[in-house]
This record gives C-alpha cells, structure tokens and sequence, in this order.
C-alpha cells in the first residue's frame, strides 16, 4: 500500500499542502534543474521537461 495515495489535503488561510500533480512538471523541472539541487539526490540534473512528468508519474505509483 503507498501512503501516498491518501495524501491529505492541508489549508490554511496562508499554505496550502497537496499531492503533486503532472500540472506542476515546470516547478518540479526548474527545481531539479538546478546542480545545487541535483548533487543531493540521486538523479542527474534535469535537463528535459520529460524528467520532471516521469519524476511525477512514479511518485504517483
């Protein structure tokens, strides 16, 4: 079972905490196109839009 399928959904008057969807692939990709980032995780840095919509597919698996 992943946790992740019941993600819940946080707001408040200043935040908002969601599950992340396809239609944040732009932030995803400009977070991990950035070497600061990458050199922490175990991925290369993202270069192509694509990484960051398969990066989203599987975190919602």
């Amino acid at each position: 079972m992943n946790i992740l399928n019941n993600f819940p959904l946080l707001e408040t008057e200043r935040f908002l905490l969601r599950p992340i969807e396809v239609g944040d692939a732009n932030e995803i990709f400009q977070y991990f196109s950035l070497n600061e980032v990458t050199k922490y995780y175990d991925l290369d840095t993202f270069t192509d839009i694509n990484r960051a919509i398969h990066l989203i597919e599987n975190w919602q698996k």
